[in-house]
């Protein structure tokens, strides 16, 4: 048994379908099925290549007890991942001892992995506000409390937001949300506009104009603040509506005029 483990790794390390296929041909031949089975569970990728030349095949009985291995793999994987979780105490050690043993090869990898760091993140900054938070939360705490951090700094939620790929229009969002909290004006600014020909400014954001102006209106943006977005919108039909919705009587003059 050890040799033919050592020779299916062999074939899954090269990363070639044929020699894959091949060996788990030769395997199912020459292995018991209970044993062929238990050795697959740990072989993903040769799961499927398997599963794939057997619905070419139309073997649709093997196929579907080989899916079921599959699944319980899944199955084990995620009740693995919910026991590493469960104290908080040791979830970092044990997540790292679950991610080795029972997703060293899974596509499933990646989400373990970046569970963990951030929960090793969340230990750096070393405050029990993040306890049991969310990628976004976490984001959105940097954000309000390091948000004038270097940007290379690890608690800097630009590094942050690197490290989790979260994508611009949602770092703004989370930004902009964070920042008014502190009544940080200057910042979303700073965010959200650069300067544009002669002196003037334009948009540096993903997120639409008219919806920056709304939740700013919601967070309690003073008049000033809320001007220099309600310029930024384009469209002077849109503008006129959000400035009537908003019942902000200046903007629907300035808008008339």
């Amino acid at each position: 048994m050890e040799s033919k483990t050592e020779l299916l790794n062999e074939a899954v390390s090269l990363g070639d379908g044929n020699a894959i296929l091949t060996v788990v041909l030769f395997l199912a031949k020459s292995l018991k099925k209970t044993l062929f089975y238990q050795l697959l569970r740990s072989h993903t990728e040769a799961v499927n290549h398997y599963v794939n030349y057997l619905g070419t095949r139309m073997q649709l009985q093997e196929m579907t007890d080989i899916l079921q291995v599959k699944l319980s793999k899944i199955i084990l994987q995620m009740k693995q991942f919910s026991i590493a979780c469960q104290s908080p105490q040791k979830r970092l050690q044990k997540l790292k001892t679950c991610l080795r043993n029972h997703f060293a090869e899974s596509k499933d990898k990646i989400f373990v992995d970046n569970f963990i760091k951030l929960l090793e993140w969340q230990q750096s900054i070393g405050t029990a506000e993040l306890e049991g938070k969310s990628v976004i939360d976490s984001l959105a705490y940097t954000c309000e409390h390091h948000w004038n951090d270097n940007k290379s700094s690890a608690t800097s939620p630009y590094m942050l937001a690197q490290h989790h790929r979260i994508n611009r229009r949602q770092f703004q969002w989370v930004a902009l949300n964070a920042l008014a909290k502190n009544s940080s004006w200057n910042e979303i600014e700073t965010l959200l506009v650069t300067k544009g020909w002669l002196g003037g400014k334009r948009v540096n954001a993903i997120l639409p104009m008219d919806q920056v102006v709304i939740q700013l209106h919601k967070l309690k943006a003073p008049n000033n603040v809320l001007h220099i977005y309600f310029e930024l919108i384009d469209d002077i039909d849109k503008r006129m509506c959000v400035a009537k919705k908003l019942q902000c009587h200046k903007e629907v003059i300035d808008v008339s005029v």
